[in-house]
């Protein structure tokens, strides 16, 4: 006769097997249990860029040159999105060329624009 595993037997079956367990296990179980529950809230509470400071190797100098890396990764990032946003402003603000277009398309336009090199 199969038994069906569900969460109620899963349950119980553990239950049962902690009676059986010594106290002192218990008790060092538990303490585990409450430190990585400790970590888990520190952890969630870190600023958005902890890991800059943070690259497993304290206390040697690859630490002193990952933190760098990190840092000079950041800040070239930073220059990558400001220079792409002030080359896209002035790509908009050069290139603007609608009034030209409708002289064009309406004949408006004088016979020196055609000409002028520097237009």
């Amino acid at each position: 006769m199969k038994k069906d595993l569900n969460h109620h037997s899963i349950k119980q079956l553990l239950d049962l097997s902690t009676t059986r367990i010594k106290p002192s296990t218990l008790n060092k179980l538990q303490a585990a249990r409450m430190r990585a529950l400790e970590h888990q809230r520190i952890a969630r509470s870190a600023p958005v860029l902890s890991w800059l400071g943070h690259s497993g190797t304290h206390g040697s100098g690859a630490h002193h040159w990952s933190r760098r890396l990190n840092w000079a990764l950041v800040v070239l990032f930073v220059a990558c999105l400001f220079s792409g946003a002030a080359y896209w402003q002035s790509s908009i603000a050069e290139h603007d060329t609608s009034e030209e277009d409708i002289a064009i398309l309406t004949d408006d336009l004088p016979l020196h624009v055609y000409v002028d090199p520097d237009r």
